[in-house]
Formats: C-alpha cells, sequence, structure tokens
C-alpha cells in the first residue's frame, strides 16, 4: 500500500508538470498573433490555477475557456499597456538625446525608467487579476494600478523571476519552451498570496463551486 500511495504521488506530480508544460505551449502558440498576449496571458493563469492548482477540470478545455471569456478585456487592456510602454520607452530614446545638454532632463529620464518597471510590474499583474476575478475593465485598471503599489515586495520578487528568465532564455535559448511554466509555478505561488487578501465571500463560494 504505501509503494502504491508513493507511486500514485509520483503519478499526480508528473501529471501537474505536464499540464504546466502544456499550457506554457498553448501560451506561446496563441501569444503568436502579439495582439492575443493579454487574452493569452489571462487564459494560462487562468487553466494553471484551476486545473493543476486545485486539479479540477482539464488543462486544455480549462485553457480556451480562459482565453473566450477573457478575450474583449484582456485585448483591450494588453493594447493599452502596449501603448504606454512604447510611450515611455520612446519618450526615454527622446530625453536621453538632450541629457548632455540640461541636466534636469536625468532626472525625467529617471522617472521614464520608473514609469516603465512600474507598467511591466501591472502587466505581470493584471491578467492573472482579470482571470480570477470577473470586474469591469475600468475597475480592474483601477484596483490593479493601488495592488501593485501596496504589494511592493511580492511584485518585486515576480518581477525578478521574470527578468531571470528571460535573461536564462537568452544565455540558453534551448529552454525556452519550458519558461512559460516555469515562470508560472512561481508567478502562482506568489500572485495567489495577494490575491487572497482581496477575496470576498462571494469570490471564494465561486472559486469553491466550479467546475471546468
Amino acid at each position: 500500500m504505501s509503494n502504491l500511495g508513493n507511486d500514485n504521488k509520483v503519478m499526480s506530480i508528473f501529471s501537474k508538470v505536464m499540464d504546466a508544460v502544456i499550457l506554457g505551449v498553448l501560451w506561446l502558440v496563441c501569444s503568436l498573433p502579439v495582439i492575443t498576449v493579454g487574452a493569452a496571458s489571462a487564459a494560462f493563469y487562468y487553466a494553471y490555477n484551476k486545473c493543476v492548482c486545485q486539479e479540477r477540470g482539464y488543462a486544455w478545455t480549462a485553457f480556451f475557456t480562459g482565453f473566450r471569456s477573457n478575450f474583449k478585456q484582456a485585448t483591450l487592456l494588453w493594447l493599452g499597456l502596449l501603448g504606454m510602454l512604447a510611450f515611455t520607452f520612446l519618450d526615454y530614446q527622446i530625453l536621453n538625446a538632450y541629457s548632455g545638454v540640461f541636466p534636469i532632463v536625468k532626472v525625467l529620464m529617471g522617472f521614464m525608467i520608473a514609469a516603465f518597471v512600474y507598467l511591466l510590474l501591472w502587466g505581470l499583474y493584471v491578467f492573472a487579476y482579470i482571470s480570477r476575478f470577473e470586474v469591469e475593465t475600468k475597475a480592474v485598471v483601477r484596483i490593479t494600478a493601488a495592488m501593485v503599489l501596496q504589494n511592493t515586495l511580492w511584485m518585486a520578487m515576480l518581477l525578478v523571476v521574470f527578468v531571470v528568465l528571460v535573461v536564462g532564455v537568452f544565455l540558453v535559448p534551448v529552454i525556452g519552451i519550458l519558461v512559460p511554466a516555469i515562470y508560472m509555478v512561481a508567478a502562482n505561488q506568489i500572485l495567489e498570496r495577494v490575491f487572497k487578501k482581496y477575496m470576498t465571500p462571494q469570490d471564494a463560494e465561486k472559486e469553491a463551486s466550479y467546475t471546468a
């Protein structure tokens, strides 16, 4: 009986690993059009949290359920984020051209760097949020913008994980296929600690009654 129990645990772990990798591959494929990165990211978090963490339903089915249900909102948020990131990057480049002429420009450049990092953190956060909570878009922006500032330590940890994995892909490209799954394992551990603080009784009830 002991060996059987150990075998079941090994199979359960192997199944979760495979589901995470499959979801990572689905995220990569569905992100290729670029415009769908937001919807794919929301779907990835939704499916990972439900199927890998809670062991409810099937990864493939849950991914596309999350993709469809979050597509409109996630795409709108993604395009807005992409535009703001491009704006801060271009502003930085313009300011950099005048940094040797006006000393105050360096202060503005520092502000642009801070804004870019904040937007990146918000992007790592917001698509997971909309996959967990049903909130209208304006409220999502307001709530998540505040959450990032209220949980700076957790957000800094998330950013470190993201940067380390991006650097890892540049150094060892072959691991790229596994990086989304590795990131999601770490991100889920961090973000769920944050989300639990904001869950209402209604959110908890809905989660308990979830069926994929």
